[in-house]
């Protein structure tokens, strides 16, 4: 399942949500950035949309051309704390199997 199958559907869940009047966007603004801002609100409720999330950013991210230019000064990531000791998980809201 390679990125260019993926994304036509991308586009079609874009133009079915936009014609649902779900997505609100403009001609100027970035139709899949404004369908993954609406997803991500629909996420938190749904496992079915944080999936579709991650297959959008799966395909954006097989489209762009990779670039090994070795020029300038390589910026490393900024480094995120480790926990130290026990974490606590938190539940999720997401409900867990079929209700």
């Amino acid at each position: 399942m390679g990125g260019d199958a993926a994304f036509p559907r991308v586009t079609k869940r874009i133009f079915r949500a936009r014609r649902l009047r779900q997505l609100k966007c403009g001609n100027a603004d970035d139709p899949v950035e404004a369908y993954l801002q609406f997803k991500r609100g629909q996420s938190k409720r749904s496992r079915k949309a944080a999936n579709e999330i991650a297959q959008i950013k799966e395909a954006i991210g097989e489209g762009k051309p990779k670039t090994t230019e070795t020029e300038g000064p390589t910026v490393s990531p900024p480094v995120l704390p480790l926990a130290v000791g026990p974490v606590k998980a938190h539940r999720l809201r997401i409900p867990s199997g079929y209700t």
